[in-house]
């Protein structure tokens, strides 16, 4: 009999098996652990509106519910709201630590409207940790403005007994 098993606060899937972990209130308790070969694609999403400045914490906090391991990070601004001159340059903070290695941090090139970054220096973001948007470069000429920040990466399954 195919049972539910939870994946975070709001995401569910079906599996057929025994389940091993608990449950409680909406929220995944403690006692999570990872059933292997069930990977199940996730995003984190956040917005910064209006013209961009270099910051710290541009973003509501979302932490992802359950470890949280990420592939890729896409950045973009809707037409119009390009940046010009330099790129805009995005770093995600988890525990005061950077996301992602030396130059990898992702950035959407001068005049362009979309860009990436994948070269991650932590593996994965743990339950309860929540990622810090930190602008680091908005354009030199004109700034960016109206910036979503998508982490795709994937969780695995959980449930309970």
């Amino acid at each position: 009999m195919a049972k539910k098993i939870s994946v975070g606060r709001s995401h569910s899937t079906t599996w057929e098996g025994t389940r091993n972990a608990a449950e409680t209130d909406g929220a995944i308790a403690e006692t999570h652990t990872r059933i292997d070969g069930l990977k199940i694609p996730h995003r984190l999403a956040y917005a910064v509106a209006g013209v961009l400045a270099v910051n710290d914490d541009q973003a509501g906090r979302l932490s992802p519910g359950v470890d949280f391991y990420p592939t890729n990070v896409r950045l973009a601004v809707p037409a119009g709201d390009e940046p010009a001159g330099s790129p805009i340059i995005v770093d995600i903070r988890v525990g005061g630590d950077s996301l992602f290695t030396g130059n990898g941090k992702p950035n959407i090139p001068d005049g362009k409207a979309v860009g990436n970054g994948k070269d991650f220096a932590l593996d994965v973001i743990k339950n309860g940790d929540d990622p810090l948007i930190d602008i680091d470069q908005v354009g030199s000429g004109t700034a960016g403005s109206n910036l979503t920040v998508v982490i795709h990466g994937y969780v695995f399954a959980l449930g309970d007994e």
